[in-house]
């Protein structure tokens, strides 16, 4: 594994974690999901930065959690995605659109991506309830590289977590 691919990793999942915290405060449901669980604009803005991220510095495909493009054809909702994803990167409405569609094709390595695992805690006022950003380049013999990254972790002092098969 070269480790460029791990700094890119890295950095997309650090950039996707900036996007969801600066939405935390204005953050809305952006969808109700079949399962009654709920994405939020702080969900979907992470996933499409981290997605562009990636696209920017890796050739590989992508799968996220969010894929909601409906989502976004509500103004105020497209409105707080855009915000939130210009903490880190400048990004267009159709871009974002085009984000959240999966981007894997015929790809044999894959990202996949949980922008907010614990939505529900994310969005919660209590700040010792967890919630983790998740991120693994995947193949035919499964994950090869692992991000995790709970920010709230230890009374706020959060942690990351990174994994390279063959490696730890």
């Amino acid at each position: 594994m070269k480790l460029d691919v791990v700094i890119a990793a890295r950095t997309a999942a650090h950039a996707a974690v900036t996007t969801a915290m600066r939405a935390k405060k204005t953050n809305t449901i952006a969808t109700v999901k079949s399962d009654s669980s709920v994405a939020t604009t702080a969900d979907l803005a992470a996933q499409i930065v981290c997605r562009k991220m990636l696209e920017s510095t890796t050739p590989y495909g992508f799968v996220g959690e969010e894929t909601h493009v409906e989502a976004l054809e509500d103004a105020g909702t497209l409105e707080a995605v855009l915000e939130a994803c210009g903490a880190v990167m400048d990004i267009n409405a159709s871009d974002a659109v085009e984000a959240l569609r999966d981007g894997v094709e015929d790809s044999r390595e894959y990202w996949v991506c949980d922008p907010l695992d614990g939505t529900k805690a994310f969005v919660s006022d209590d700040e010792t309830k967890q919630f983790v950003f998740g991120l693994a380049l995947v193949d035919d013999a499964g994950p090869r590289v692992a991000v995790m990254m709970a920010p709230n972790w230890y009374d706020g002092g959060g942690i990351e977590l990174f994994a390279v098969r063959g490696h730890g």
